[in-house]
């Protein structure tokens, strides 16, 4: 029987860098995305922010992206 998926990505320590990391997947494809200094306030900051986005449906990993005309 596999294991269940987990609903909230984990926040996690990159040995390495000492970086906050948190590992998203949308469409299929998963990104780990850095959210600065470990334990630091504003990584948890960029973690609830991480949250936020993919609990209403939008992509955390991209920036906004400006439409032209012809798309709308």
């Amino acid at each position: 029987m596999p294991r269940p998926k987990k609903l909230i990505p984990a926040y996690r320590l990159h040995k390495q860098s000492g970086q906050a990391i948190v590992t998203v997947s949308q469409n299929g494809v998963r990104k780990e995305m850095t959210l600065g200094k470990y334990d630091s306030p504003e990584s948890k900051e960029e973690y609830q922010r991480v949250l936020t986005n993919l609990a209403a449906g939008r992509s955390s990993t991209e920036a906004p992206v400006d439409l032209t005309v012809n798309e709308l």
